[in-house]
C-alpha cells in the first residue's frame, strides 16, 4: 500500500502491519456460460505467461 493509504488507515484507528510482498498471482477459471477455460497472469512477474492447447491454434508451430 502507498504511504498515504497507510497513513489514512492509521488516522481512522486501524492497526496496519507491513510485511514483505505477497508474491505473484495466476488464475485459471472455468467459464460455464461459454464452456471455456480462461486464465490470467500477474503482470508484475516478468516470467509470467499463459499457454493454450495446440488444437486451439492449429496453424501455429510449437
Amino acid at each position: 500500500m502507498s504511504p498515504d493509504t497507510v497513513a489514512a488507515l492509521r488516522a481512522e484507528g486501524h492497526e496496519v502491519l507491513q510485511g514483505g510482498s505477497q508474491g505473484v498471482a495466476e488464475v485459471i477459471l472455468y467459464n460455464a456460460a461459454d464452456d471455456i477455460l480462461e486464465g490470467g497472469v500477474d503482470r508484475r512477474e516478468p516470467d509470467g505467461g499463459a499457454a493454450l492447447p495446440q488444437e486451439r491454434f492449429p496453424n501455429r508451430k510449437p
